[in-house]
């Protein structure tokens, strides 16, 4: 049976929607969402910046953060667009450590 040019087009259109439907979810955000900076906020940080982008092993990815006033670090974890403060804390090398053990892969940021 031989298929129209409009079904065929019907199709690809189809699975180029589910693709992008798809790719959503699995690039991060790359930048930290209103009410999170509000949080962070709230917790003492200042002048934050995101350090490193990393794939969760949790699933989702997961954000360090550092303010370079304070010197206070804070893990975000960002799952299907969704993101919460996971973790803040004084020490930045302590939370590198526990973002390392929180992540698997490259850097993607």
């Amino acid at each position: 049976m031989r298929r129209t040019a409009s079904e065929v087009i019907r199709e690809l259109q189809v699975r180029v929607a589910r693709l992008e439907r798809q790719a959503r979810g699995s690039m991060p955000e790359m930048e930290l969402m209103p009410f999170i900076m509000q949080d962070l906020r709230e917790m003492g940080m200042r002048e934050f910046e995101i350090d490193a982008i990393k794939a969760c092993l949790e699933g989702g990815f997961c954000y360090l953060v550092h303010d370079y006033h304070s010197a206070r670090c804070a893990i975000v974890h960002e799952e299907m667009g969704s993101q919460r403060v996971v973790s803040v804390s004084r020490d930045f090398k302590s939370c590198s450590r526990e973002f390392e053990g929180m992540t698997s892969g490259s850097i993607i940021r």
